[in-house]
C-alpha cells in the first residue's frame, strides 16, 4: 500500500531516473452489458490512423480534455464525439453516470508504473475482450524538471484507440482516432514545461472492437499527487503494479 511518505522524493533522485507510480481512474464505457445501453460514443466506425485536432489546447474547467468543433461535427471514420458536457463541451468518458445511451461506469482506482506498455488485451478486468464492454483511464501524476533538462524532454504516446497527453493543462500529445496500436505520436514542444514541478494527465479511451492497449514512454520520473495516493488509501485499495506485457 502506497502512503504519503512514499511521495517524499528528493530532486536529485527524481533527475537520475528514479522509478515510480501514476495514479490511474478507470472506467468501462459499455458495449453489450446485458439491461444497459452501449455507450453513445463506441463502435460507430473506424479511423485507421491518428486524428488530430480532436481536443481543445487546454483541458477544460473540470479537468477533462474539451471536444472541438471538428469533434462534435465530424462524420468520417468514428464519427462525432457526442457524450460530452452540454456547457464546458468537455468530453465525458471518464466520468461516471447514466443518462440514456450515455452510460460510463466506474472501474477501480490503482497505480500503475511509468513507463508503461500494455499494446494489447487491455480489456476490463475480468474480461477477455472487449466484446462486454470497452476500458477508459484517466493517469495523473507530477514530474520534476530542472531547468538544464527540459529541452531533452522525451515522452511518446501508442494507444489503441483515442489518447492523449496534458502537461500542465496543455496539451504535449496528441494521438486521438480509433485505430490499432503502432501509431506513435511524440511530444509536440517544451514550451508547456516548467523549471520544478509539473503536473501530467494521460486520457486514454478504447472504442471499437477487437484489440485495446497503450504503450506511454518518457525520460521523466513521474510521482502520484498526493491527492490521488490519499484517494488510494482512504478507499482501501490496493496499489498494485501492472504487468507488463
Amino acid at each position: 500500500m502506497k502512503t504519503l511518505a512514499t511521495l517524499v522524493l528528493t530532486t536529485a533522485a527524481l533527475t537520475a531516473g528514479a522509478s515510480a507510480d501514476i495514479v490511474g481512474s478507470y472506467y468501462v464505457l459499455p458495449n453489450n452489458i446485458p439491461g444497459t445501453p452501449r455507450h453513445i460514443d463506441v463502435q460507430s466506425g473506424i479511423d485507421g490512423g491518428i486524428v488530430t485536432g480532436l481536443v481543445q489546447s487546454t483541458l477544460g474547467p473540470n479537468g477533462l480534455p474539451v471536444a472541438t468543433n471538428f469533434a462534435k461535427t465530424r462524420s468520417s471514420g468514428s464519427g462525432n464525439i457526442q457524450d460530452i458536457d452540454a456547457t464546458t463541451s468537455e468530453i465525458l468518458w471518464w466520468t461516471p453516470g447514466r443518462t440514456g445511451n450515455r452510460t460510463v461506469l466506474f472501474e477501480k482506482t490503482q497505480s500503475d508504473p511509468t513507463p508503461f506498455t500494455m499494446r494489447q488485451n487491455f480489456f476490463p478486468d475480468g474480461q477477455t475482450s472487449n466484446a462486454w464492454g470497452f476500458r477508459a483511464v484517466r493517469w495523473s501524476g507530477s514530474f520534476f524538471m530542472n531547468q538544464a533538462d527540459i529541452a531533452s524532454l522525451t515522452m511518446s504516446l501508442e494507444a489503441d484507440d483515442d489518447a492523449w497527453i496534458f502537461i500542465n493543462n496543455t496539451l504535449a500529445v496528441d494521438n486521438g482516432g480509433v485505430k490499432a496500436i503502432g501509431h506513435v505520436s511524440n511530444l509536440l514542444g517544451t514550451g508547456m514545461v516548467n523549471a520544478g514541478w509539473n503536473t501530467i494527465d494521460i486520457f486514454f479511451a478504447d472504442r471499437n472492437q477487437v484489440q485495446s492497449g497503450i504503450g506511454f514512454r518518457t525520460n521523466a520520473s513521474i510521482i502520484p499527487t498526493p491527492g490521488a495516493a490519499a484517494l488510494i488509501g482512504l478507499c482501501g485499495l490496493c496499489a498494485s503494479r501492472r504487468r507488463r506485457v
